[in-house]
C-alpha cells in the first residue's frame, strides 16, 4: 500500500520479459486494465532479453527485478513463460514471499503462488475439431 502525503491505493507490480512484443504487451493491457478496475497502481517490470541463456546481460536486465520496492507492492504478477528462468522466478517469488506479499503466475504454476494456467491442448482439440467438423 502507498501512503503518500495526500494519496494512499494498492500498487501491483506486473514481472515480465519481452513487453515490446504485441502478444506480451496485450497481456499486460488486459491485466493492467483488470488491476486498474479494482483501484490499483500498476509498475511494469521488463527486460527485453528473455532469461533461457544465461549471460552477462541477462544477468544485467534481470536487475530490473530488483527494483521492485516490495513496501509498497500489495500483490506481484509474473508472466514465467515470458521470463524463461525458473532461477530468477524462484528469486522474484522468494522476496515477495519474504515480504508477504501474495504472487499470481499468469499462464505457469509455482507452489505458494495463485495460478492461473490456460489449456493450450483442450483449446486446440476444439478448434480442430470445429474446423473438421465444418469440412
Amino acid at each position: 500500500m502507498y501512503i503518500g502525503k495526500f494519496h494512499k491505493y494498492a500498487v501491483a507490480g506486473i514481472c515480465l520479459v519481452g513487453m515490446q512484443n504485441d502478444h506480451a504487451a496485450h497481456i499486460v493491457k488486459v491485466a493492467s486494465d483488470a488491476l486498474i478496475k479494482k483501484g490499483f497502481k500498476v509498475m511494469i517490470f521488463n527486460a527485453f532479453t528473455d532469461m533461457f541463456y544465461d549471460t552477462p546481460y541477462s544477468k544485467g536486465e534481470a536487475s530490473v527485478y530488483h527494483l521492485i520496492n516490495l513496501d509498497i507492492v500489495d500483490v506481484l504478477v509474473i508472466m514465467p513463460e515470458t521470463i524463461k528462468s525458473e532461477w530468477i522466478i524462484d528469486t522474484i517469488i522468494r522476496y515477495a514471499n519474504a515480504a508477504k506479499i501474495p504472487v499470481i503466475m499468469l499462464d505457469g504454476s509455482h507452489n505458494g503462488c495463485t495460478n492461473i494456467t490456460y489449456d493450450y491442448g483442450r483449446s486446440l482439440e476444439s478448434v480442430v475439431e470445429h474446423v473438421h467438423n465444418r469440412a
